[in-house]
């Protein structure tokens, strides 16, 4: 099946806050070879291919375990500030 079609995944949560936990895994390592602590990430969601057709309630809450921010970018459409969970 071609890698350009298919469905948009409406709840995509679980899937962004496992790679947010993913990379956190490096933060130390990142936070050396930066030589400060404010570390933030971006996530790409590829919207060209299947495999990135996601859309996020703007309410949706992560844990961002360390980052001092998280985006999203839902490309080629928009970056999303992610929000930190209370």
């Amino acid at each position: 099946m071609n890698d350009r079609v298919g469905f948009v995944d409406c709840n995509p949560h679980a899937i962004i806050a496992a790679r947010i936990a993913e990379k956190a895994g490096n933060l130390p390592r990142y936070k050396e070879a930066a030589g400060c602590v404010d570390i933030r990430l971006l996530l790409v969601a590829d919207r060209i291919s299947n495999s990135g057709k996601l859309t996020l309630d703007e309410k949706a809450q992560f844990d961002l375990h360390g980052f001092g921010e998280v985006y999203l970018f839902s490309y080629p459409e928009n970056v999303i500030v992610l929000a930190r969970a209370a």
